[in-house]
C-alpha cells in the first residue's frame, strides 16, 4: 500500500494554497489549514478507494499533511529560508560594556 495518494496530494495542495492566499478570509483561520487539509485528505481517500478503514484513513491522513509539508518545504526554497539557514548572531559591540572603560 502507497502511504500517499498523489492525486489527493494536488487536490489538497490546491485547496491549501487557494486558501492561503484568499483575501476574504481572515489570518485567523490559517492556523486550521493543516488540520482541514488532513480530513479532506481522508475524505478524498476513502471516496477514492471506495472504503473505510484504518488503513485508508491514515493513508488519507498522511496525505494531506504531506500536502502542508510539500507547500512548506516549497515555499521555504523558494523563499530562500531552508531549514539549514543559520540564525544571526548577536552583534558583540562595545555597547554592552559600561560607560568609562
Amino acid at each position: 500500500m502507497n502511504l500517499i495518494e498523489p492525486s489527493v496530494l494536488i487536490i489538497c495542495l490546491c485547496v491549501g494554497y487557494v486558501w492561503k492566499h484568499m483575501t476574504l478570509v481572515e489570518n485567523k483561520t490559517h492556523d486550521y489549514i493543516p488540520l482541514s487539509l488532513m480530513f479532506l485528505g481522508i475524505i478524498l481517500t476513502c471516496w477514492m478507494k471506495f472504503s473505510v478503514d484504518v488503513g485508508v484513513i491514515a493513508q488519507g491522513a498522511i496525505t494531506g499533511l504531506a500536502s502542508v509539508g510539500l507547500h512548506q518545504a516549497f515555499t521555504r526554497t523558494i523563499e530562500g529560508l531552508s531549514s539549514t539557514h543559520s540564525i544571526p548572531e548577536k552583534n558583540n559591540n562595545d555597547s554592552d560594556k559600561p560607560e568609562g572603560e
